[in-house]
């Protein structure tokens, strides 16, 4: 979720419980809205060497600074600091920060972006799968919601009105997950009924990625087909597929009769590159002669949304001869 959103939650959760609980504090609710954007300061992290990086777990984007171990680690740090200062009441401050620390936990595990938020406990990545990482119509409607919320108390409105702006507020966030898991719903359980299949959102709301399991000698595979509503046959398709393993031997598959086998058989050529995390490793097929099968192998760590192209490997695999792996960047679109 964009940081705008995660501020206006933030502020919303901490007024509301500053009237419920505390009486209203501008410090106190101060100490909700830095929380809630704090865990968001991981990108920081970026700045780290990724040889670094990959060597210390959870030191990434929607890592450790994404869990409730930090939420309360930082919140009490966070309270402490508002106590010295300004000294607001170290109870209600520890209080306050929870709160907008685990708006922000909550609000990101609505995404389609897991994350492990029970760390160090456990490691295992979670979400919804409701939501965009960032929706792009979200951003000018939480900043214009922070600008007049501010406006508002800045010129000393009446406190019927300020309510009844904080009310539409509230409203407009729950349309908008309303619609959001409206659109999943439909996909999941009316266009592909019967399927296995899961909904993966993306930034625009009737645009999301349909995930199909597959097995295919002993591999677990998953594909993401990209589509939007209403759907066209005659518009092309992003497609991504993950594996639960590489096959060192291709599982003998020499000729693939299909994508699935391609990606199966591809994966014996990629085993020596260095693709350590398959969670975060995928393939996209190519443009290929007939008879020929080619796919890009990329970890979506290295994923760059700017243009720049993502490093990887492609390997091609042609009727009556081995694999040919060669090192490429290439664009990939999300």
């Amino acid at each position: 979720m964009d940081l705008f959103t995660h501020m206006l939650i933030g502020y919303m959760l901490g007024w509301t419980a500053c009237w419920s609980v505390t009486g209203y504090n501008e410090y106190l609710l101060l100490i909700t809205v830095v929380m809630a954007m704090l865990p968001d300061f991981d990108v920081f992290l970026f700045l780290i060497p990724k040889s670094v990086r990959r060597k210390v777990r959870g030191v990434k984007h929607r890592g450790i600074s994404h869990t409730i171990v930090f939420v309360v680690v930082a919140g009490i740090i966070t309270a402490f600091i508002f106590n010295r200062l300004v000294g607001t009441d170290l109870l209600e401050g520890i209080i306050l920060a929870f709160v907008g620390g685990i708006s922000h936990i909550t609000v990101d595990g609505l995404t389609s972006f897991a994350f492990p938020y029970l760390a160090p406990f456990s490691w295992k990545e979670r979400s919804m799968d409701l939501d965009g990482a960032v929706t792009w119509y979200m951003v000018p409607y939480s900043l214009l919601s922070i600008i007049g919320m501010w406006s508002m108390r800045a010129y000393n409105m009446p406190f019927e009105y300020f309510t009844l702006l904080v009310a539409l507020v509230f409203t407009g966030i729950g349309v908008h997950y309303i619609l959001r898991l409206s659109v999943k719903l439909y996909a999941e359980r009316v266009l592909y009924k019967g399927k296995n299949a899961k909904v993966n959102p993306t930034p625009k709301l009737l645009s999301f990625y349909v995930m199909k399991p597959t097995r295919l000698k002993e591999v677990n595979i998953v594909e993401y087909i990209h589509t939007k509503l209403p759907m066209r046959k005659d518009r092309p398709s992003r497609r991504y597929f993950e594996v639960d393993r590489l096959v060192p031997d291709g599982a003998g598959i020499t000729e693939p009769k299909d994508v699935y086998e391609a990606v199966v058989a591809s994966s014996a050529a990629v085993v020596s590159k260095g693709f350590e995390n398959l969670s975060n490793v995928a393939a996209a097929p190519l443009e290929s002669e007939k008879g020929q099968w080619k796919l890009f192998w990329f970890d979506w760590n290295d994923w760059s949304p700017m243009g720049k192209g993502t490093p990887g490997t492609v390997v091609r695999l042609s009727l009556g001869e081995g694999p040919v792996v060669e090192s490429a960047t290439l664009p990939i679109s999300w």
